[in-house]
């Protein structure tokens, strides 16, 4: 059963998450709320644009080559910590990021859903290991010494 679009949208919306599709050229199709938040846009600026532009300047031309190559074999990539990622705000900020990639083939063709985190401040113990837990593709029961 396929969602209405409207009622997808509004899903991907609600998530704690930002949320960013593009096709497999790399126009952005769908932005989330939260996505809209974190790179400091407006609702709707950035729909049509070339993904890079949410990249620092100097990783663009690297990032298309990237997108070329997943294009032609994608496959899921969960967050992951220690990929050295990176993201651009609308304002110049740069800032550290754990993106997860999910390819979704559709009637249009291939789209791609990244998941985009800021982990610029996440640099301590708690923070890397509800990470670690979050994107583990296996159950995990971590227990104190009691």
């Amino acid at each position: 059963m396929n969602l209405p679009a409207d009622i997808a949208n509004e899903l991907l919306d609600a998530s704690w998450e930002a949320i960013v599709v593009a096709d497999s050229d790399g126009d952005i199709t769908y932005v989330s709320a939260q996505a809209t938040r974190l790179f400091g846009y407006d609702d709707g600026e950035l729909v049509g644009q070339k993904i890079e532009v949410l990249l620092p300047d100097a990783l663009r031309k690297e990032h298309e080559q990237h997108r070329a190559r997943y294009s032609r074999s994608p496959r899921s990539r969960p967050l992951v910590a220690g990929l050295d990622l990176k993201g651009k705000c609308k304002n110049g900020r740069v800032f550290e990021a754990e993106i997860a990639l999910t390819p979704i083939e559709t009637a249009k063709g291939l789209m791609i859903a990244s998941t985009v985190r800021d982990i610029s401040a996440d640099n301590t113990s708690e923070s890397y290991f509800r990470n670690l837990l979050e994107s583990a593709p296996d159950a995990m029961i971590i227990i104190d010494h009691y």
